[in-house]
């Protein structure tokens, strides 16, 4: 592997690879459509992650889940609670060490973003925004409807059109050398807007700028298709992908709770892989065998079988 040239840092050879490390999801199914395989791969620094969905489809647990996964690496997270709606206990329901984890609580967008820049310079290798949509320019929260200014021609006079928009394109720009650089993940939670464009047929769209959507390597769409007493099911879609398989479909469990539902997604890896066999209600593995054990109902499965095992037969590729 060749080195970068010491005589001039903005010009390194083209064979020169920058080390990088890999978040991997606690999800099989994720990890496969981002990868196009289940191997250990996942989510790589310096790039970006946008996780998009409506209302109540777990975003903000995928995104939990994203940095306990961090943390057992021994990296470094902040979480920059724009939204105000950070759940210390369900943090660490989700595996988050929350005496390790950075919280950001700025109040403007300027003070979120800026330090969110400089947690990215300081040796914080995750970081996530919740959400980029909840996000005020200073220059909307200066005002307030009880005074006098606040009117129609204070905003024709003061107010920049789409202030957040130019805001956030500009400020993504300039973070796509600066994760690079210090090998930053950088995740952040989106929502859909209406789409009144009379051109595109598309009812809803992700929030944000045409610079915001360009600088994305990851884009995932939650959207729900299955609701339990216990649980919801959720369809994650990888629209976007810069360094694999776009269009690219899963679905997993998320207990209410509880987070996500990793034993359940394991098992269906493990079906598919010949791990375990399944029959009607019932679920076998080593069928056949002295050692067989089997199960009714997926609940009782994840209970007897060795899902650690499993998984780990999974991820290496050992399939006994």
């Amino acid at each position: 592997m060749a080195k970068a040239d010491p005589l001039d840092k903005f010009i390194r050879s083209a064979s020169f690879v920058p080390e990088r490390h890999y978040i991997t999801s606690s999800l099989l199914s994720l990890n496969a459509i981002i990868n196009n395989s289940v191997g250990p791969q996942g989510f790589q620094s310096g790039r970006s992650l946008d996780i998009v969905g409506t209302m109540s489809t777990g975003k903000s647990t995928l995104a939990l889940d994203l940095i306990a996964q961090a943390q057992r690496q021994g990296l470094l997270c902040a979480y920059a609670d724009v939204e105000r709606s950070f759940d210390a206990y369900y943090a660490q329901v989700c595996g988050v060490d929350i005496d390790k984890l950075q919280l950001i609580v700025a109040d403007t967008a300027e003070n979120n973003l800026s330090r969110v820049e400089k947690l990215a310079r300081s040796g914080t290798k995750l970081i996530v925004i919740d959400s980029v949509t909840s996000l005020i320019p200073q220059i909307h929260s200066q005002e307030s409807p009880e005074d006098e200014n606040y009117s129609n021609e204070y905003y024709e006079k003061n107010m920049k059109i789409a202030a957040l928009g130019s805001m956030l394109g500009d400020w993504v720009k300039r973070m796509v050398p600066i994760i690079d650089y210090h090998n930053v993940t950088l995740v952040y939670i989106n929502q859909f807007r209406s789409n009144f464009s009379t051109i595109s047929r598309v009812e809803k769209k992700p929030y944000g700028p045409n610079a915001y959507h360009h600088y994305l390597t990851w884009r995932i769409e939650l959207a729900r298709v299955e609701n339990a007493e216990d649980r919801t099911t959720v369809e994650a879609k990888c629209t976007k992908n810069r360094l694999g398989i776009e269009r690219r479909v899963c679905r997993y469990g998320i207990r209410y709770g509880q987070g996500l539902d990793v034993n359940g997604d394991t098992l269906v890896h493990a079906i598919r892989a010949g791990i375990v066999e399944k029959g009607g209600a019932w679920y076998y593995y080593h069928k056949g065998a002295k050692d067989e054990i089997k199960a009714q109902g997926e609940a009782n499965a994840v209970a007897k079988f060795p899902i650690a095992n499993i998984r780990a037969q999974l991820e290496t590729g050992e399939i006994v």
